[in-house]
């Protein structure tokens, strides 16, 4: 059910909300401490400006995903690779197109989508949503445990002061949530630094309502 959409999968997506607008062949590369009720771990993340344009990796310990979008965090392709999978989704005008193995066996399926943005490194789209004049934003996002394709809403909510290692800083809050009907049944809580999109911190429900509160945040002297 669209409403069980995890918000560590979110994460997962590619979680690089990093601001560049100069083209740079360097590698510049993150760590995210992750909490989850008393699990801890840590992930990396790296962000590179190609003549292809935006490649965002994401490493955690059991999975990798590799992202390919603009400026903007519009995503062109998206790649998952664990030990059971290895999944190549494009983006060909409304049509998101899936292929390569899960558990051995050849893997496709093509999902019909508007004309809505696909923003699968959410972190890294949002940050420059958060720069933007927009108040909303309609996108959507790849589930990567089943390979669903979900609509999810992002609006203003404010600011606040988020305290980091280094210090406290002021940060633009994003809330997130399923589209329409659904979106009572599960929000989560982003937060970006305010001089330049620079994601700070995530706080979501892993799940259902009374589920263990997963929260991301950037580690470094931000």
């Amino acid at each position: 059910m669209k409403q069980e959409f995890i918000s560590k999968v979110l994460i997962w997506c590619s979680l690089a909300a990093l601001a560049s607008s100069v083209f740079s062949e360097d590698i510049q590369k993150y760590t995210v401490t992750e909490n989850t009720g008393t699990v801890q771990s840590s992930h990396t993340w790296t962000i590179q400006h190609t003549v292809k344009g935006i490649e965002i990796r994401w490493i955690s310990p059991d999975k990798s995903f590799f992202s390919l979008c603009d400026e903007d965090g519009n995503t062109v392709e998206w790649r998952l690779r664990d030990a059971t999978e290895d999944i190549t989704a494009r983006r060909t005008g409304n049509i998101i197109a899936f292929a390569g193995s899960r558990s051995g066996k050849k893997f496709h399926k093509d999902i019909s989508i508007d004309k809505s943005p696909w923003f699968q490194p959410i972190p890294y789209a949002l940050g420059r949503f958060s720069q933007s004049h927009l108040d909303t934003v309609v996108f959507w996002a790849i589930r990567p445990d089943n390979l669903d394709v979900v609509k999810l809403l992002a609006k203003r909510d404010g600011e606040d002061q988020i305290t980091t290692r280094a210090n406290s800083l002021l940060a633009r809050k994003i809330r997130i949530s399923l589209d329409g009907i659904l979106s009572h049944f599960w929000t989560a809580n982003y937060w970006f630094r305010d001089s330049d999109g620079l994601f700070i911190r995530y706080e979501g429900a892993n799940g259902f309502p009374g589920t263990p509160m997963t929260t991301m945040q950037l580690d470094g002297g931000v």
